[in-house]
């Protein structure tokens, strides 16, 4: 079958029309592109982690005596920002720790919730205030270092392993 014979104009008129399409067309195909790559890069990224945490949860529980499969095993304890690993390594003493000798066994490498924990618990039923207890734990009295002991005294009333003894003020669970 042969395709009818039109005008010159006509055959002018789309090469113009497609040669203006083509530039949108590449664009188009270049930002696909580079979205199949950025959702099969975390395609493999999930799968892996996936994988890893199916197989770490399989053999944890195995592991672990008294743990079900499928209990929550808590993460191990991230280094603080600013902190270094050698720094989550060391164990100073208690009095390098907290420059206090009647303070509690606290050293970097407990998690700072478990810190807190032991200053509260070492002084039951006496209501002490973030920037009290940052001091105790060797923190710098720093805004942003209060801040933080603050946060995770209101995370620790919030579940229950601290109480709120007056506005600002925290104090450990009574019996």
């Amino acid at each position: 079958m042969s395709l009818p014979v039109t005008g010159t104009d006509s055959v002018e008129a789309t090469t113009a029309q497609l040669k203006a399409e083509l530039p949108y067309l590449e664009k188009r195909r270049a930002a696909l592109e580079e979205d199949i790559a950025a959702v099969t890069l975390r395609l493999e990224s999930v799968r892996t982690a996936l994988a890893a945490l199916q197989a770490l949860s399989a053999v944890g529980s195995a592991m672990i005596p008294g743990v079900e499969a499928g209990a929550h095993v808590p993460a191990p304890r991230q280094a603080e920002v600013g902190e270094s690993e050698e720094a989550t390594a060391k164990v100073p003493s208690d009095t390098a720790a907290t420059g206090r000798k009647d303070a509690p066994s606290l050293s970097h490498a407990d998690g700072l919730t478990d810190q807190v924990v032991a200053v509260l618990a070492g002084k039951p039923g006496t209501p002490m205030r973030a920037r009290e207890v940052a001091a105790v734990i060797g923190r710098d009295g720093s805004t942003g270092a209060i801040n933080t002991v603050r946060s995770t005294l209101d995370r620790l009333v919030a579940t229950s392993r601290a109480h709120r003894a007056g506005r600002g003020l925290y104090q450990a669970p009574t019996a």
